[in-house]
């Protein structure tokens, strides 16, 4: 289980206390945890998602720097 699914089930008491059945609270209290777990992305994954953007990024400049240094040789080798 979760964090955010122990989190949400916290409330289930007041969802007792303001008339919900037992039952009925729990069932509202796991499925709105489900919803919103569902959704919700960590810290972990967004660094992970920026390292391979990062990545990426480092990757495309590279080739783009080599392919303009080559563009460069071929200029000067053939203007000599």
């Amino acid at each position: 289980m979760s964090t955010h699914l122990t989190d949400i089930l916290k409330y289930q008491p007041e969802l007792k206390e303001a008339g919900v059945s037992d039952a009925q609270a729990e069932i509202h209290a796991r499925k709105l945890a489900e919803l919103i777990d569902g959704k919700l992305v960590t810290r972990e994954y967004l660094n992970n998602r920026l390292k391979v953007l990062e990545n990426s990024i480092l990757l495309r400049m590279g080739g783009m720097l080599i392919a303009a240094i080559s563009i460069l040789f071929m200029l000067l080798k053939y203007h000599s």
